[in-house]
């Protein structure tokens, strides 16, 4: 069970950081990085976010002594 909950855990990982990609490449991301400077706070939030349940599935399924 463990396990599952880690690949379930990946692909959700998988799935923030590419709409993270999404989101900073998009029309409106460009646009505001021009006139502001600044990247948009949702695509930064999608890859952290991404990027720590991504670990947390890697370690659900490699590390045998971590329970959920």
């Amino acid at each position: 069970m463990q396990k599952i909950i880690g690949i379930i855990c990946i692909l959700i990982g998988l799935w923030l950081l590419w709409c993270g990609y999404n989101v900073d490449h998009s029309v409106g991301s460009e646009f505001t990085k021009t006139f502001t400077g600044s990247p948009l706070g949702k695509a930064t939030h999608n890859y952290v976010a991404g990027l720590i349940i991504g670990l947390l599935g890697v370690g659900l399924i490699f590390w045998k002594q971590f329970k959920f």
